[in-house]
């Protein structure tokens, strides 16, 4: 999944892909994958396509993004999910961990409530089972964590159990700012000093990015 040399981030644009690239290629990165909504992927795919070689030198992709409250109806978009070079799901839903086609999961820490007697983190150790079995990533959102506000504390901590889980259990580890508006991305080093601030090994902050 992940190309050598490559420290790409991962958006989900609204119509201003031009000005991702713009500010993706400012703060340093190699490329940017953009996830879109099965409705919309097979259209923008081919304008990504075109987008793509107007640049030399910087990656640009297109990837499908699954919400996990489609979870249950994969069966019906696994035709695109071959067609996807890549393939995020956002949120939790058990199943997502059981399907081979899916690349990557995230937003895992927004589980909306913790259970009495331990964090509800999103992951634990059949999960990550299931994911390292799957050939599943768990990417940790930067925006997710920057735009938590009263929540921030608790979405830390849940990230800090899942690196933790994932690290213990060899469930692959990535990190990208998942932004939603250009404002949003981060320099991939600010990425990187929180992955290891929160608990991320060198080893595996070596290789954070896609």
């Amino acid at each position: 999944m992940r190309f050598q040399g490559s420290m790409r981030d991962i958006a989900v644009p609204n119509g201003n892909e031009n000005d991702f690239i713009a500010e993706a290629r400012a703060l340093g990165y190699s490329g940017i994958i953009f996830l879109y909504q099965p409705k919309e992927f097979e259209e923008k795919s081919r304008l990504i396509s075109e987008i793509a070689n107007l640049y030399q030198g910087f990656s640009v992709s297109a990837g499908l993004l699954i919400d996990s409250t489609k979870a249950k109806s994969l069966v019906s978009y696994r035709q695109l999910m071959r067609k996807a070079g890549f393939v995020a799901a956002r949120g939790f839903s058990s199943q997502l961990f059981e399907e081979k086609g899916i690349n990557l999961i995230f937003g895992l820490e927004e589980q909306k409530k913790d259970f009495s007697t331990f964090r509800n983190s999103g992951l634990n150790q059949v999960l990550c089972s299931l994911a390292r079995k799957n050939h599943i990533a768990v990417g940790i959102s930067f925006s997710e964590i920057a735009d938590a506000g009263s929540r921030q504390t608790e979405i830390i901590a849940r990230a800090i159990q899942n690196i933790m889980l994932c690290q213990k259990y060899g469930v692959a580890l990535y990190a990208a700012s998942f932004a939603k508006s250009p404002e949003m991305m981060r320099n991939p080093m600010d990425i990187k000093s929180l992955m290891l601030a929160i608990g991320m090994g060198q080893q595996n902050a070596t290789h954070l990015f896609l």
